[in-house]
């Protein structure tokens, strides 16, 4: 069968020095054999426990979870979530002690919680979080110490709940903040991890949760600059979590170790201490990377050092103006993205200099401009692309691997 339209491509990239060998890509397997060509996909693969699990649609099953090891004979659907030719359209994957965690529609309890160990027998609904037909929704935010932390709707509303994979122990957090005495709603609008907590931003407030609503607690008020203010991004950096605080076109950078009354601000300059643009934060060897107009009218201009002006390098390179939100720290590396005009969507690594950030070299540099995102698996990158860009009326699903997997 000839594979007139390639759906899901997986790209191994290895941290090796520029002019390296470079793995060729290759077949793993052809997901849907045999079937009439029409317009299937394969979601980016997400790693947990050494194996990739992923969406794949078929004639015969609708879209479902699937999984792979890398070969042929480990690629595979693992459940029919939703039996027959309608589709569970599995989602929001995210991996916690070698287990898949995402959400799907089974048809009976509405989109829910659900978590796979990569076999049939262990793919199985967490929790009805909104009993019924209703779908909860659930969207995973981030997994640490062997919990989960994720936002679902119920009756009552939107909510932070946390699950350790059971039933029983998945539970909604609402504790009671300072402003009291009604629990708070929390909508986490950024969040990091540190040392096992979990860390975010919700209304005006700085929180830090180990799983319960005991121990769901604020560490902070966000400082009222102006008439709005808000939090745009967090990331854990060295030993302290990053934040930018918004506020009436101005920008301040703060670190939190992740106690109560431990963030501090880190001014621009003496004298200044906002900025007039801050974006992009991003972990090098314990540094910050980030991009920043000092003040208006100023170029927009990479930064890598301690969030100060004074402290950090600047990048003075007119290639990285533009960036997308997909990043990944292997080591002391960071691989990002950058939207190149001429290019298109590109690969770049970073370690934290000038002369050690640029594009990374591809199998096929003609693939470059349709590379759609990236995930870490050990020391390597796999890169996922999908050629949105060149629609054939006749194509079937494959997946594709370069290097293996480690």
């Amino acid at each position: 069968m000839t594979h007139a339209r390639l759906v899901g491509l997986i790209l191994v990239v290895h941290a090796a020095p520029v002019g390296a060998v470079t793995p060729v890509a290759r077949l793993v397997k052809d997901l849907d054999p045999g079937s009439e060509p029409f317009h299937l996909f394969v979601s980016r693969p997400t790693m947990a426990g050494g194996k990739a699990f992923f969406t794949a649609n078929s004639q015969e099953h609708g879209a479902e979870l699937w999984v792979s090891s890398g070969a042929a004979s480990g690629t595979g659907k693992i459940a029919d979530i939703l039996p027959g030719f309608r589709t569970s359209s599995p989602e929001q994957m995210m991996a916690m002690d070698g287990n898949m965690f995402f959400s799907a529609d089974d048809g009976i309890h509405g989109r829910e919680l659900w978590v796979s160990d990569g076999t049939t027998a262990g793919t199985i609904m967490v929790a009805d979080v909104f009993p019924g037909s209703e779908s909860s929704t659930p969207v995973p935010l981030a997994a640490a110490s062997g919990k989960l932390w994720f936002t679902a709707f119920t009756a009552q509303g939107p909510g932070l709940w946390c699950t350790d994979g059971t039933a029983a122990n998945t539970v909604k957090l609402n504790p009671t903040p300072p402003s009291g005495p009604a629990p708070a709603l929390l909508r986490p609008s950024h969040f990091s991890v540190l040392d096992g907590s979990f860390i975010f931003a919700s209304d005006n407030w700085i929180w830090k949760s180990d799983g319960t609503s005991e121990g769901t607690e604020v560490i902070e008020e966000i400082p009222e600059y102006g008439d709005f203010v808000q939090v745009y991004e967090m990331a854990l950096i060295g030993d302290s979590v990053y934040y930018i605080v918004s506020s009436d076109f101005r920008e301040w950078l703060w670190r939190t170790d992740g106690q109560a009354g431990g963030a501090v601000m880190i001014p621009k300059e003496p004298g200044l201490e906002s900025w007039q643009v801050l974006r992009g934060l991003l972990p090098v060897g314990g540094k910050v990377l980030f991009f920043a107009e000092s003040e208006l009218g100023d170029p927009l201009e990479w930064y890598c050092g301690d969030g100060t002006l004074d402290g950090s390098v600047r990048f003075d390179n007119q290639t990285f103006k533009r960036f997308n939100d997909e990043s990944c720290v292997v080591g002391d590396i960071v691989y990002f993205g950058i939207e190149n005009t001429a290019r298109g969507g590109e690969l770049y690594r970073s370690d934290g200099t000038l002369k050690g950030t640029y594009l990374e070299p591809v199998p096929n540099p003609a693939d470059s401009a349709e590379r759609v995102g990236w995930f870490s698996s050990g020391p390597a990158i796999p890169s996922l692309g999908s050629r949105h860009r060149r629609i054939s009326p006749r194509f079937t699903p494959s997946l594709r691997v370069c290097g293996g997997f480690s």
